[in-house]
């Protein structure tokens, strides 16, 4: 990574955009991605065997599936106006700012507490828009680290919906639904922060 006034080399960023119809996300995203999914295996399916030889070991097999637990899918219900038409300074087109198109990417968890100092309100859309009872109660906050381009800015978080065990067989994942956007840093088009605040969330 470079300094704050660097000039990042973005590499290929990507998004999965969905088509309207009733493929799943991801049909979808295995459809329209451009990266080779031959060797591609689910969480229950990775073993210390599915390592490259010189890597087989308990410690970094430990590490992957560490790593993959703190993954997760965010979804996207909403492309913010002021997405940006090009990456900094570039010709390169800046994904996702089709309107009224969902997309979706990948992040990772970065912090888990609980504020005990104050009742809190859950801030998530279930509660705000009455779906549920919105009495005070024991709430969680969980941050999430995505890229910009993935989520811009609060409008696109609180249209949002994240995924937690979402690779596995049965299909059996935890959702939970993205309050705001703490951060972002335009500028140089990194990482975003997302808040998701959850009743009784056990990680």
């Amino acid at each position: 990574m470079g300094g704050w006034f660097s000039v990042f080399d973005h590499g290929t960023p990507e998004v999965a955009v969905f088509e309207k119809g009733n493929k799943t996300e991801k049909e979808e995203s295995i459809r329209g991605c451009l990266k080779p999914h031959n060797k591609q295996l689910t969480t229950s399916e990775f073993t210390i065997n599915s390592l490259p030889e010189g890597y087989q070991e308990d410690d970094i097999y430990e590490l992957v599936n560490y790593i993959a637990d703190f993954t997760v899918r965010i979804s996207v219900n909403f492309s913010s106006k002021k997405r940006l038409n090009f990456w900094q300074q570039a010709k390169v087109q800046f994904q996702g700012n089709n309107r009224g198109e969902r997309h979706s990417g990948s992040g990772r968890i970065a912090d888990v507490y609980q504020d005990t100092n104050e009742i809190k309100t859950c801030l998530c859309s279930n509660c705000i828009n009455g779906t549920k009872n919105n009495a005070p109660k024991e709430i969680w906050t969980v941050v999430v680290f995505t890229a910009t381009h993935v989520v811009f800015d609060d409008s696109e978080a609180r249209r949002s919906e994240c995924k937690l065990f979402y690779d596995t067989k049965d299909g059996m994942f935890k959702q939970l639904n993205v309050s705001k956007c703490r951060w972002r840093n335009v500028a140089h088009l990194t990482y975003s922060a997302s808040s998701l605040l959850g009743h009784q969330v056990v990680l």
